[in-house]
């Protein structure tokens, strides 16, 4: 068992993390869902390691027997030895040993490093840091538009707090709205060409 100051995980436990769950069902179902135990009939309930993964064991299809929570209970009390097991994984037909050793074939090799770098599967991860970018407003967006628009009805009512005569008033703002919609009709011929 070997620490690797990089990675708060033993060799071992980074070996285990290849055995995924979905792999653990299918070699489940290859053995037909029910415990290996001859004459249990009780639903397999997990994938036993027969020489645990803390004392060397590997993830391979000698190693793995499928067994039902009494049985697995047994297993790790040492009720079920270590010997029995394996005679049981040896009996397996050819087919069953062929269909987990190809489940297990797929395993990828987990060397994930701590710091966002990760080989698997022949192909290097690299995780990037989030980082966020700044959003800009559209300049021809609606919602300013109507923004401004709100902003000189106001004007137009008398809501400013500037005092002016009603005919400078006035003549300010109609210049301004002639202005704006001559510019937006600039706007809207521009993108019309696209």
């Amino acid at each position: 068992m070997v620490f690797d100051p990089f990675y708060d995980k033993t060799d071992a436990e980074i070996r285990r993390e290849a055995l995924t769950n979905a792999k653990k069902a299918k070699i489940k179902q290859v053995v037909g869902g029910k415990c290996e135990i001859p004459g249990c009939r009780a639903k397999a309930y997990d994938i036993h390691h027969i020489v645990p993964v803390s004392k060397g064991g590997r993830n391979i299809g000698s190693n793995l027997i499928a067994l039902c929570a009494n049985h697995h209970r047994d297993a790790h009390d040492g009720k079920i030895t270590q010997a029995r097991l394996k005679e049981i994984v040896k009996k397996r037909n050819k087919k069953v040993k062929q269909q987990i050793t190809n489940i297990l074939r797929d395993r990828k090799k987990v060397t994930e490093v701590k710091g966002g770098l990760s080989a698997s599967g022949g192909y290097l991860k690299v995780d990037l840091p989030k980082v966020e970018l700044p959003t800009f407003s559209d300049p021809f967006s609606t919602s300013s538009r109507t923004s401004r628009r709100k902003r000189s009805s106001s004007t137009k009512k008398g809501g400013s707090a500037k005092t002016k005569t009603k005919s400078k008033a006035k003549k300010t703002t109609s210049k301004k709205t002639k202005k704006r919609t001559s510019t937006r009709r600039k706007k809207d011929d521009f993108w019309s060409i696209f």
